[in-house]
Formats: structure tokens, sequence, C-alpha cells
């Protein structure tokens, strides 16, 4: 089941790239959400924080403890999410970023949003598959084809699209279950005449046209709710991705709403395959070099063609003008 979804939606024959891009942005995203609240830690984490402590999820999370000691979490989290970014320490980079991005969590739940949902499932099927092959300081050997690395590294990818296509539609169809102004197409309309959500002049003029509001409300819907249906064929998926952009965009533009969008336009990456990626950075050999893309197909470079084998891209290039 699993190879069968790969190959129907992604194709190719890895997803190396995609998961190193992944590790990479998320890394880097996390390192600095923290330190863009760091002057405010004490505040959103400590004991001196807003939040209550009853207010927080109890269980077997010590929150007491975990407020005491929420520098050296934080600084944990910060390192982490380093060492992630640059692909040192393997798994184990990511698996601590994920526990420490965790105990932040249950410090304060209020700070909250869906994007900080999907990180937390991103970060633990990155911790699946092989995303160190790429773009890593000790970057670790591609798994041999057919072997269980490989099978876990399109289980990783296959389980993020998934997540992806779970999110949006269980948005879409409680958006249109619950909300009548979803259903009746004034969703936008009211969103954007709403004081925090005012984030440029423009989007206070398209509320005064009834059309745009009916047509991004129920854009919105069929896209969430039909986005499974895009990725399964490759044509659709290009419109679903530049779709998704759009969407994303527009919220973060006229919303304010940014790093929610973010994180969804990371998991977009998976949707292509180590071969999508070569031939978009066929015509830039070092790029190539760079995410060490090693399935180039047979194209032109500059006018030239490219050996598959990525360490000949450049001198064949050159060999050939």
């Amino acid at each position: 089941m699993i190879e069968y979804l790969y190959h129907r939606i992604v194709g190719g024959n890895g997803s190396y790239v995609a998961l190193a891009l992944l590790r990479v942005a998320l890394g880097a995203h996390l390192a600095i959400e923290l330190l863009c609240s760091w002057p405010f830690l004490d505040y959103l984490y400590g004991p001196d924080s807003f939040v209550q402590a009853f207010a927080l999820r109890q269980g077997w999370i010590a929150v007491d403890t975990l407020r005491e000691h929420h520098v050296e979490i934080a600084l944990l989290h910060l390192g982490a999410a380093m060492l992630m970014m640059g692909g040192i320490g393997g798994r184990t980079s990511i698996i601590t970023a994920f526990a420490s991005l965790e105990a932040l969590h249950a410090l304060n739940g209020f700070i909250l949003n869906g994007g900080d949902t999907l990180t937390r499932f991103l970060l633990l099927f990155l911790s699946i598959g092989e995303s160190h092959a790429r773009l890593a300081f000790r970057r670790q050997p591609e798994p041999a084809p057919d072997s269980v690395g490989e099978f876990l590294s399109r289980m990783a990818a296959i389980c993020i699209i998934i997540q992806l296509c779970t999110a949006y539609v269980v948005s879409g169809l409680s958006k249109i279950s619950s909300a009548e102004m979803w259903q009746n197409g004034t969703a936008v309309y009211y969103v954007l005449q709403h004081e925090r959500f005012m984030g440029t002049e423009l989007g206070a003029a398209l509320v005064k046209i009834p059309f745009v509001c009916a047509a991004a409300t129920y854009g919105t819907l069929a896209f969430e709710i039909y986005f499974p249906c895009l990725l399964w064929h490759r044509r659709t998926k290009r419109v679903a991705t530049v779709a998704g952009g759009m969407l994303h965009g527009s919220i973060a533009i006229f919303m304010m709403i940014y790093d929610f969008q973010l994180i969804f336009m990371y998991a977009y990456l998976l949707l292509w395959s180590d071969a999508d990626f070569a031939g978009a950075l066929s015509r830039w050999p070092r790029l190539c070099h760079l995410i060490a893309v090693k399935d180039l197909p047979a194209g032109a470079v500059d006018g030239k063609v490219c050996l598959p084998a990525i360490d000949d891209c450049s001198t064949r290039q050159s060999r050939d003008s």
C-alpha cells in the first residue's frame, strides 16, 4: 500500500532531497521562532508566566518542574534545532527537537495554532525517514534500493502527505458543516472585516466586492476538501501546489498569519521526488552539487547535455563548450 501510494502520488525513485529540505527548513524555522520569542521567555514559559498552572495539561507532565528549568529546555530546543538544520546528530537531534518542543508546548498552549500541531507530526515523520543523505555536514549514505531505509523514507513521505491531506479535508468539512457563513459564501467577508486580520488596505477594498468574497470562500472550501483528489494525477498536482501557494500566501498577506502558512508550505516539498528536483535544477549545476542530486535526467544545461551523474554535470558542460 505504501509503495503504491508513493509511486502514484510522488513518483520518481526517492524523496531524499525533499526530506533534507524539510529538515533544514523546519530546523531554521524552529530556531528563528525561539530566538524571536527569547526576550519574553520568562513571561511565556517561566514561573511568572501569564498562564496559570491549573490551566495547563497535567497528567504525567510535571509542569512546575518544567517551569523551573524553562531556560534549559529552551536552550536544548535551540541547540537541537540548529543541529537538525545542519544535519548533525542524525535522528537524535530531530527527536530531541521534538521532545523539547513538546515540553515548551506543555508550558503554554495558548500561543499554539494548527501550524504547531503539524510541526510535531512533521518532526515525528522526519525521524523515520533518511533525511541526512542530503544537505548535511555529516551526510549519511543513501539507503540501498529495496532496503529498509528506502522503505522508511518513502513511508515518511507518504505519512506527511496523508497528514497534509487530513488537515485540509478535516478543516474543509468542519467549516462547511458548522459555520453558516461558509455555507452562504460570506466567511472571507467577515474575516477580512475583523481588525486583527486587516493586513493591507487591499483587503479592506476586496471586502467591498461580493463576488470576490464569495469566490474566495467557496474556492477555499473546494481546495481543502478536494485536495487529495488533486494529488492523484501529475498535472493536477501542479495545480494543487500553485493553488496551495496562493491560498497560504494570501492568508499571510491579508490576515498576517505567517508561521502557520510556512509550515504547510514546507510539507508541500514531499509532493515531489528527487527526479523532479533534479529536473528543476538541471540548469544550475552548482545548486545540483549543493543539494547533491544524483538522479539528474538527461537534459539541457545552458544548451548542453547533462549526464545523469551529478559529478559529471559541470565537467561535461565545460567539455562540450
